[in-house]
């Protein structure tokens, strides 16, 4: 069982090229939809993620920012780091609760996960992922949706004669 996603969300947006179309992939408009759509698979998945930006790549973000919800935490590195090093530290960390998936393209990374025994996915991998399941989640809410309002429908007009 996964007890953490890690994600590089520099290089997951790189791989994104349509979200936030027109805007530089360093931008703050570019991460917000990122973590937009990271917050609702967070919500569907009910697994924690943990997504790591380059501190340095925007000169007004405060050296380390932590933004956090239940099962999404977005962290900006110090900028005398960068997030590949907060995330192989971190993997490791979390591999003594379990297993860890990391999502970046990165090959020194993705040698240093599997190496000790977490799984990685490729940014393209996790976002044909990570559409699924959101699309699988309005599915089903569509459906929720439907069944509540037939079931209210039938509870208001109860069939004649009886």
């Amino acid at each position: 069982m996964i007890v953490r996603t890690l994600i590089d969300g520099y290089n997951l947006l790189h791989s994104w090229k349509h979200l936030a179309a027109g805007s530089a992939r360093h931008s703050q408009t570019a991460r917000e939809e990122l973590v937009k759509v990271l917050r609702r698979y967070a919500d569907t998945s009910s697994v924690p993620i943990t997504v790591v930006f380059d501190g340095q790549a925007e000169s007004l973000q405060p050296e380390r920012t932590v933004d956090s919800e239940e099962n999404l935490e977005i962290l900006y590195t110090p900028s005398r780091q960068s997030a590949d090093q907060v995330i192989e530290r971190a993997a490791i960390l979390y591999l003594r609760y379990g297993e860890v998936m990391v999502v970046t393209n990165d090959t020194s990374i993705r040698e240093l996960v599997i190496g000790n025994g977490g799984v990685v996915s490729s940014c393209d991998n996790f976002l044909l992922t990570l559409q699924d399941t959101c699309h699988e989640m309005g599915l089903k809410l569509k459906y929720y949706n439907w069944d509540t309002n037939n079931r209210f429908k039938r509870q208001r007009h109860p069939p004649r004669g009886s």
